[in-house]
């Protein structure tokens, strides 16, 4: 898989947005938001020290945006748009 960064940072900058307001508003129900966010800070850090692994974060979180499942709230369809966004910025970026 081949990232290019000067392209998708924005892609990447709003993955983070919509996780930390995801967390925020649905707490620690849901453990694969605390993973993507375990896995953005991983990337964060690997982009700082010119790591050639960014790709295998990407992955994880490809991974994780997929399976995400958190459960049903009285906000449900903002879960759901939430999630949806997600897992289209993560198609974006994983083609």
């Amino acid at each position: 898989m081949v990232v290019s960064f000067a392209t998708d940072v924005r892609s990447l900058r709003r993955i983070a947005l919509l996780v930390v307001r995801a967390r925020e508003d649905w707490g620690p129900c849901c453990q694969e938001l605390e993973d993507i966010a375990l896995a953005i800070e991983h990337m964060k850090r690997d982009v700082a020290l010119g790591s050639p692994h960014v790709a295998v974060d990407l992955r994880r979180i490809a991974s994780l945006v997929r399976n995400l499942s958190c459960g049903a709230t009285d906000r449900q369809s903002l879960q759901q748009s939430v999630m949806g966004e997600l897992r289209d910025l993560v198609a974006q970026l994983t083609p």
